[in-house]
């Protein structure tokens, strides 16, 4: 199995396990929050530019790349 495939495996089943808890449903979809993530860690834009390339709040961009670097 490839490393990519591996990747993507654990991320859906960690995004599995917080919609099945109940969490609110995200704006994003998941490809959409792990570029999220990568622009933030390759050139750390602010939230609020981050919010408004996304369409979403500052909080929604903050809880986006903090939930999905903790996986």
């Amino acid at each position: 199995m490839k490393h990519s495939q591996r990747w993507w495996d654990i991320l859906r089943k960690a995004d599995g396990l917080k919609k099945s808890k109940g969490e609110c449903k995200n704006k994003l979809n998941l490809e959409e929050q792990l570029l999220m993530v990568l622009e933030y860690l390759r050139e750390y834009p602010t939230y609020f530019h981050i919010s408004q390339n996304y369409g979403i709040s500052e909080s929604s961009a903050y809880i986006v790349n903090y939930n999905e670097v903790c996986v």
